[in-house]
């Protein structure tokens, strides 16, 4: 789609591209060729752009016409697709959090009906807060997982600095901000924030072998098998997340939950760390996974 030269047309075949974003790759292309064919054909006749354009409808008018005469879901739109998954991981997530809650409120809150009552609610609270996005309807259900995420990120912070029970809620803030920050990117198509969210994602997936080559060299860490294995994975892992292979989403994704489950089996004094990594691996997996766009 390089042959018209006008800033508006140009313009419109790059939105028009980004609402397409739920068909594969060769169908965006090609019907991003027969619309830039209208558009020179019409220009050749001695029509204005502005006139072609108005005449075409908006990218997303134009867009639906040709989902209709493919017979796909309009509701399949790429941002729509990001938010349920996410939305999905975060109810997940919130249920282990929440499985969690207990054991450690047993332990401090007493066995009163008032107490009773907390412990309910810090088992039913993650849960809530993660179905959020799935039961309020666009475009509130956006705002519901901005709320969601500002909300556990604020009993993070009161865990951190105060009861030390709600750091429990790091992996579902891990998620929640993903269901923020990963939905607007599938919806632009945004090419540069894909890549610098993968480099990113990919090198917090790489950091525990990162850290492990440090330590081996610097004979901070002891080089056993097991760090050696875990090193070798996270950086194999965290390459390919960057370079944007799916495969290696799967793995993140897979990862996190094993790390995450494994936690809760040995909570030792390394707990925190694990159960926040695999939250933090699930949040990446998960949400690469959402906003990749069909090829």
């Amino acid at each position: 789609m390089n042959a018209i030269q006008d800033r508006a047309a140009n313009r419109f075949l790059t939105q028009l591209d980004r609402e397409l974003g739920i068909l594969p790759a060769a169908q965006r292309h090609g019907i991003g060729e027969d619309v830039e064919s209208h558009i020179l054909d019409a220009l050749e006749r001695g029509r204005d752009i502005d006139a072609i354009l108005a005449g075409l409808g908006t990218p997303r008018e134009v867009a639906r016409q040709y989902a209709d005469q493919l017979g796909v879901d309009q509701g399949a739109r790429p941002d729509d697709r990001a938010t349920r998954w996410l939305a999905i991981a975060t109810v997940a997530v919130g249920a282990l959090s929440a499985a969690l809650m207990p054991f450690i409120a047993d332990g401090e809150l007493g066995r009163g009906a008032v107490a009773l009552g907390v412990e309910v609610l810090l088992f039913a609270l993650p849960i809530l807060l993660g179905a959020l996005p799935l039961v309020v309807l666009r475009p509130w259900g956006y705002l519901a997982a901005v709320v969601a995420a500002i909300v556990t990120t604020g009993f993070v912070a009161v865990g951190l600095g105060w009861q030390g029970n709600l750091i429990m809620f790091m992996p579902l803030m891990f998620v929640t901000w993903a269901a923020v920050i990963v939905p607007p990117v599938a919806r632009r198509g945004a090419s540069g924030a894909r890549i610098t969210l993968r480099i990113l994602g990919g090198c917090l997936v790489a950091f525990p072998g990162l850290f492990g080559v440090a330590g081996g060299i610097g004979g901070t860490v002891d080089l056993t098998v097991a760090v050696v294995i875990i090193g070798i994975v996270t950086l194999a892992a965290g390459a390919l997340f960057a370079c944007g292979v799916r495969a290696g989403y799967v793995i993140v994704a897979l990862g996190g939950v094993v790390v995450l489950v494994t936690s809760l089996f040995d909570p030792g004094l390394l707990f925190l760390v694990f159960w926040s990594t695999g939250g933090l691996w699930i949040a990446l997996g998960v949400g690469a996974l959402a906003g990749a766009r069909r090829r």
